[in-house]
C-alpha cells in the first residue's frame, strides 16, 4: 500500500521521497525498483528508526526540501510525533506531502492533526467481503489470502476463456494494461510476470479517508 502511494506521487513528479520505516521494514531495495519501472528522477532515502527513538530525533534524520515526499511504512503513535516534528521543521520553506499506509485506516492516526491531507492507497475490498461470505457459507471459515488469491485465478481462466476460448490464451490477453478485478482487489501482470496491485487513492480528512480516485478498472 505505501509503495503504491509512494508511486502515485513519484509519477505526478516528486523529486524526493523519504521513505521512515521502523527497524525490521526497511524494503528499500523494492522501493527504490518501484520507482525506476515508473521511469521517474526522484531520490528515494530510507530512515529506519528503533522503538526506543522519540519522534524528535526520528525527525532530525530527515533533510527534506521543499515540497519533498515523506512515507511512512508504519502505523504505531510515533507517526503523529514523527509528523508533526517534521512539519514544524519544514516551517515555512515548504509544506511536505505524507503518504500513509492501508494499516491507517479505522486507527486513532486519522484523527492526528499533523496527519491531516496524508495520502493512502487502499486496496478495493468489495468484491473480497462477497466472496468471503459465499466462502463462510459453505465452508463454515473466513477464507485465508492464499484461498482468495486462487479464486482469482481460476476467476481470470474462466472469465478469458468464456470471452475469447482458447485462443485467448496469450500474452497480451493475460498482460493487459486494464488488468483484472478479483476478490483481492484489482491488479495487473507486468511484463516480468509480477502481479503490480491497484489501488485507490485517498485522503485523510477529519478523522477519516475521503477518495480521491477509484482504482484502476480492472
Amino acid at each position: 500500500s505505501v509503495e503504491a502511494g509512494i508511486l502515485q506521487t513519484a509519477s505526478a513528479g516528486a523529486k524526493s521521497i523519504f521513505l521512515i520505516a521502523p527497524s525490521g521494514q526497511n524494503k528499500s531495495g523494492d522501493f527504490a525498483a518501484a520507482v525506476t519501472r515508473m521511469k521517474s528522477s526522484a531520490a528515494v532515502t530510507v530512515v529506519e528508526y528503533a522503538p526506543n527513538e522519540s519522534p524528535a530525533f526520528i525527525a532530525a534524520k530527515v533533510t527534506p526540501s521543499p515540497g519533498a515526499v515523506v512515507a511512512f511504512a508504519g502505523n504505531g503513535p510515533e507517526i503523529t510525533g514523527i509528523a508533526a516534528a517534521l512539519s514544524a521543521k519544514a516551517g515555512q520553506s515548504g509544506s511536505l506531502q505524507f503518504i500513509g499506509n492501508s494499516a491507517w485506516a479505522g486507527s486513532s492516526l486519522l484523527a492526528a492533526p499533523a496527519l491531516q491531507g496524508s495520502l493512502v492507497a487502499i486496496a478495493d475490498s468489495s468484491n473480497e467481503r462477497l466472496v468471503a461470505d459465499r466462502y463462510r457459507q459453505t465452508f463454515g471459515q473466513v477464507p485465508s489470502q492464499m484461498a482468495l488469491q486462487v479464486y482469482d485465478a481460476v476467476a481470470i481462466i474462466a472469465g478469458i476463456n468464456r470471452a475469447k476460448g482458447v485462443q485467448g490464451f496469450s500474452d497480451g490477453t493475460i498482460r493487459t494494461p486494464s488488468g483484472f478485478r478479483g476478490a483481492t482487489g484489482a491488479f495487473r501482470f507486468r511484463q516480468d510476470g509480477s502481479v503490480e496491485r491497484l489501488f485507490a487513492l485517498k485522503k485523510v480528512s477529519g478523522g477519516k479517508l475521503v477518495q480521491l480516485s477509484a482504482a484502476p478498472t480492472g
